[in-house]
Order: structure tokens, then sequence, then C-alpha cells
């Protein structure tokens, strides 16, 4: 019989679960062991838990943000040396996400977020085929839009120009598909893929760690009622990652620059088979890519978008 664990239990397992990854990160760093457990306490303290539970909880499924705040709000009489009540119950929530992932057997999704909890950022910060911002022409325009010293800044005009400057193939009627950054800003159009591509690319040029999201959204509901990817972005800022989707707002869109609450192009809704993923990628999915490739054109598109991720993840 399978036995459901209450947060309780589910925060004693995953402080064992983050202490092992933590271990394990500084001794393959190559951390003398003497210094080992000097060095964890960077990472399993109540102060540095409690800024990392703000720092990914924007970008969590609704089921993970759930698992987390049922631990934050756990009545414990016990409180960590050097920590306030309020940095002690996020870092018994973040413990009690990392608990509740290990009872499931999420390693992939364990590992993601135990990642971007430790500021591994580094494959979010590269140019790749797709994401060419080591290109002359996706350079300039990073520079041009970081025309101040603060990220947020940044982050925001970059946003709104894709958002606003480069136009969404259908709802201008375009015909061209577009796939590499440099493209999509060469021909200044493209589809939620293609517009994504670009503002990571824009983005991590000028420093700031930025990926690829997914999520899966019925096409139109009275004429193609049928699921499809959807892309839009990850953002890390202001210690934090954030979502943003610069698909063009057009009549019943109304995506924007939000640090707090989420104002995406499209709402997700379940009980319609709808579903976000939970993977910020590093690289766009290579089934997106194969259909921006492969079709000649935006008619050759739309009969052929994607319709699913081309390796199953823990959503």
């Amino acid at each position: 019989m399978e036995v459901r664990l209450n947060p309780s239990e589910l925060a004693y397992l995953g402080d064992a679960v983050f202490e092992l990854l933590v271990r394990d990160k500084l001794l393959k760093e190559g951390i003398p062991f003497r210094r080992v457990n000097h060095e964890a306490r960077k990472f399993v303290s109540a102060s540095a838990q409690s800024k990392m539970y703000h720092k990914i909880f924007l970008i969590l499924t609704k089921e993970e943000q759930v698992v987390m705040k049922r631990g934050r709000n756990l009545h414990t009489l016990s409180r960590a040396k050097n920590a306030g009540v309020t940095e002690y119950r996020h870092a018994t929530g973040l413990e009690t996400l990392f608990g509740h992932l290990h009872s499931i057997a999420a390693t992939d999704r364990i590992h993601e977020l135990f990642r971007l909890c430790a500021d591994d950022f580094s494959e979010y910060l590269q140019p790749c085929e797709i994401i060419d911002f080591d290109t002359a022409e996706v350079a300039a325009l990073s520079h041009e839009l970081a025309v101040s010293n603060c990220k947020t800044d940044f982050v925001k005009a970059a946003f709104e120009y894709v958002r606003d400057e480069i136009a969404h193939t259908a709802d201008i009627g375009g015909s061209i598909v577009t796939c590499k950054a440099s493209e999509v800003l060469r021909v200044g159009q493209g589809i939620c893929y293609a517009k994504s591509h670009l503002l990571a690319a824009i983005l991590r040029c000028g420093g700031v760690p930025a990926g690829i999201c997914y999520q899966s959204l019925i096409l139109d509901d009275d004429t193609h009622p049928y699921l499809i990817l959807h892309a839009l972005n990850a953002v890390y800022v202001q210690n934090k990652w954030i979502r943003l989707d610069a698909r063009g707002n057009k009549p019943g869109v109304d995506a924007q620059f939000s640090l707090e609450e989420e104002k995406l192009a499209f709402p997700v809704r379940p009980h319609m088979g709808e579903k976000e993923f939970a993977k910020i990628y590093a690289t766009p999915d290579t089934n997106v890519i194969h259909v921006l490739k492969t079709s000649e054109n935006a008619e050759i598109l739309w009969r052929n978008l994607p319709t699913g991720l081309s390796v199953k993840i823990d959503d």
C-alpha cells in the first residue's frame, strides 16, 4: 500500500534530499572535504533557502506552488538559529517541495530546480545555433536596449521590443517562417517560438539568464479545437525567475511585464486539457525546430504546428 506523506514528513525528507545535492555539488567542484560543511551553510541555511523559495516560485507549476505553500504554512515550535520566523517557514516550504518531488521520483525536476536554486545559470547564458546572439545584428540591438545599468529596465525594454516591434506572423497574415534569433530580427516577424528565441538571445547577450518554456494550449476553441505547443520565456531578474510572453498583443491578448503576478498571453485551462510544462529549456525543443526549419511557408507551418515536446518531462 502506498503511503501518502504529510507536509511535515515531506519537509523532513526534503531536508535530506537538499543536503545530499549540496554535498554532491561541492565535492564535485573540488571543495576540500574539511571545508564542505562550512561551504554547505551557504545553501542549507534558512536564510539562503528562504531566498531560493522566492527565486523559483513563479516558474513552478501550480501543483508545486501549492506544495511549497503547504510546507511554508506548517506550524512548528522549532526555529533555525540566526533566522526569523518568516525565513524559517519559507525554507521549510522549499524542503517540502524537494521532499514531494523525491516521493514521486521526479529526479530530473529535482536536479533542474536545484541548479536554479544554486545559481547555475551557465547554460542560460550561452549562444547556440538558434539563440545566436553572437551575430552582429542581435548584439547591436541588445546593446542599444541596455541604455541604463539597471537589468530590470533592460529586461522590460527587450520584452516590449520583441512583443511590439516584431510582428506575429499570424496577426499580419505573413507567409515567411523564421527560426533563428538573427533571422527573426532581420525579417521582423515570427510566431511565438521564433519570438521567444529572439528575446532569449537579446537578454543573454546582455548577461541576463534566459530560457524557453512551453505550454500545451488549444489553438482555437471554435475552428481548431486541438492542442498545440506555445512558447514563452523564463528570465532571471531581481534574484528570481519570472515568465514573460512576447507573443504580441491583440484583442483578447494582453501580456505585460511584471515582477510579481504573471501577466501572460493565455491562461492555461486544465479542465480543457491544457497544461504548462515545468522545464526551462536552455535550447529550444527539437520538435519545434524541426517544424520551423521544414515549413517552406506559413501555410505549411499552420498545418504542422508541434503538438508535443520531443522528450517527455516531469510536468
